[in-house]
């Protein structure tokens, strides 16, 4: 959980996925290449993608092995606020957002196959 919360505030700060996140860096990072458009997608807008973090590889936002466990993440954009005390009116100076996030992780023991979810917002 707390991998995924970090490439989501690394992310939010360079506006895409930073390089070093992603699965082809030296350490690998926990971002599949071949879903980093799929992660930039639901960072910046809701990607629409299916909420499926294992079943749907195509769903995966992250992807790593944690001792006995290989673990899938997928990161969502669920809606953005005004926040409270900021105005929101086109130009506003003041203008703050509140965007919230849910991040799923299933972790599956790969000796066994049993699987656990965990979801954060």
């Amino acid at each position: 959980m707390s991998t995924g919360a970090n490439v989501l505030q690394q992310s939010l700060q360079a506006h895409v996925a930073p390089p070093a996140v992603l699965s082809n860096a030296v350490p690998p990072g926990p971002v599949p290449l071949t879903n980093l458009a799929v992660l930039n997608g639901e960072i910046i807008t809701d990607g629409v993608q299916p909420d499926f973090p294992i079943e749907r590889v195509l769903c995966q936002t992250l992807t790593m092995t944690v001792g006995n466990f290989q673990v899938s993440g997928d990161i969502d954009r669920l809606y953005v606020q005004c926040a409270s005390g900021s105005d929101c009116s086109p130009g506003s100076e003041t203008l703050r957002l509140d965007i919230i996030y849910q991040i799923t992780c299933v972790a599956q023991n790969l000796a066994t196959g049993i699987t656990s979810q965990v979801d954060a917002v």
